[in-house]
């Protein structure tokens, strides 16, 4: 009886470790996860954003050009885990719009910056999410970037504006 119990108590085990293991492993793409996403929107690289390179701007957001994509680059499956990695790459741009910047206060200017992110979410239960970005940022104040009369030697002015660039990549996994 007792060769019988322990041959019952390793089938049983071996059932148990079967099941466990031979679950599929399940996750959401990578790409569309909303901590993958949060972090690579525009509005992140802007005034007030955290990933924003050039202290205090001068006026109000405009003229929005590009995107930061999000792109699921490979899944692979060892048992029950799953391995995803995106990629994150992109080129947003936008103007700063001001007033009351005349010829005598012009000068243009051009500023660059980089700066690198990353942050790590989840839990056993739920698995880990890590995000890797790297930023440069131009920050360019044109010549004809003033408003009022024509002066101090500058061509004629199109209005007061800064014009930011950036080049956003990395990777999530």
């Amino acid at each position: 009886m007792k060769p019988l119990r322990r041959l019952t108590n390793l089938l049983a085990a071996c059932a148990v470790a079967a099941a466990a293991f031979g679950q599929p492993a399940l996750a959401a793409d990578l790409a569309q996860d909303p901590f993958i996403t949060d972090n690579a929107q525009r509005q992140h690289y802007e005034p007030g954003g955290k990933y924003h390179l050039f202290g205090d701007p001068r006026g109000s957001v405009s003229d929005r050009t590009g995107q930061i994509n999000v792109i699921q680059d490979y899944t692979h499956q060892m048992g029950n885990l799953l391995i995803q990695q995106a990629n994150i790459n992109g080129t947003i741009g936008y103007h700063t719009r001001f007033s009351g910047h005349g010829h005598e206060e012009h000068a243009p200017f051009d500023n660059h910056a980089a700066d690198s992110a990353s942050e790590e979410k989840g839990s056993v239960n739920e698995g880990f999410t890590v995000y890797r970005l790297n930023w440069k940022g131009h920050e360019h104040h044109p010549a004809d970037g003033y408003d009022g009369p024509q002066g101090g030697n500058y061509p004629k002015p199109t209005g007061a504006r800064d014009e930011y660039t950036y080049h956003v990549n990395g990777t999530a996994r």
